[in-house]
């Protein structure tokens, strides 16, 4: 296991671990973090807007075919269909003014990296996945991973609690 081989792999340095030892961010990854709230927002936005073009079929609808007749204003008014989407459309823009927290945590322990074979009923395949199991938190990773942490290490992991993204680790022994 070489330290310069994780810090490649979860993309930190020195100066990131130290930080984070000491239960802060650094400014590198302070702004990392806020250019990806920033895309976030974005495309919640999006979506927003895109569910509020939902919300108004009807009548982009109804006024191509011409057909906004007593009925079809009733049908418009009454219909549950505008009233839902734009309800979904409101919620999207509403979490879009909403800024996240990232609270720093850490998770000490022996690692135990797991292979789980999933089964995707759409495409009737296996596929599989990968988690790194610490400390009673569970992390999504890569295969490689597995060649360059050796199983049964004791390890501290420094990751954002709300999303589970690492943002460094340390060794802090060998298997027992």
């Amino acid at each position: 296991m070489d330290d310069q081989d994780l810090k490649k792999y979860f993309n930190f340095d020195e100066a990131d671990l130290y930080a984070n030892r000491n239960g802060t961010f650094t400014q590198k990854q302070t702004q990392r973090l806020a250019q990806d709230r920033k895309s976030g927002v974005k495309f919640i936005r999006i979506v927003g807007w895109a569910l509020l073009f939902i919300a108004a079929l009807p009548i982009v609808i109804l006024w191509l075919v011409g057909a906004f007749t007593v009925m079809g204003w009733m049908s418009l008014l009454w219909g549950v269909w505008p009233l839902i989407w734009g309800f979904l459309a409101f919620k999207a823009f509403r979490s879009s003014f909403v800024t996240p927290t990232s609270t720093l945590a850490t998770a000490e322990g022996p690692i135990n990296i797991v292979k789980d074979d999933r089964y995707n009923a759409s495409t009737k395949r296996y596929h599989e996945e990968h988690e790194l199991h610490i400390g009673g938190v569970e992390f999504d990773v890569d295969a490689e991973l597995a060649d360059i942490m050796m199983q049964g290490d004791i390890y501290a992991v420094y990751y954002i609690k709300e999303t589970r993204e690492i943002l460094s680790l340390e060794r802090l022994s060998g298997a027992k």
